[in-house]
């Protein structure tokens, strides 16, 4: 079940939903999308390989970015994706920060 959008508005699984302009786009159908997006807003991204395949026949990996000093002595570490539904929410979260850390 996937979300479709038009200007402003936002229909999943029939039910018309309120969306913040511009917000919609960051929210995916499917894991292969959200991971595409997350990508794309990253930038630089490190990829951990996983040994065996997942329940599609896919890859089982993390991607991770980093944003910031490196050598910084305090850092925030958000996740998503690690299982479940609530993996599409939390890549939406991520990817619009992600853009947003782009911008300033």
């Amino acid at each position: 079940m996937g979300l479709s959008s038009t200007a402003g508005t936002a229909v999943r699984a029939g039910i018309p939903l309120a969306v913040p302009a511009g917000s919609a786009c960051l929210f995916s159908a499917s894991f292969a999308q959200a991971r595409a997006l997350f990508r794309a807003a990253a930038g630089d991204v490190v990829t951990y390989s996983q040994p065996g395949l997942g329940p599609d026949g896919g890859d089982l990996s993390t991607d991770t970015t980093w944003i910031g000093d490196p050598a910084a002595s305090r850092v925030l570490v958000l996740m998503s994706g690690v299982h479940g539904a609530e993996g599409y929410a939390g890549s939406a979260l991520q990817t619009d920060l992600l853009r947003q850390a782009g911008a300033l």
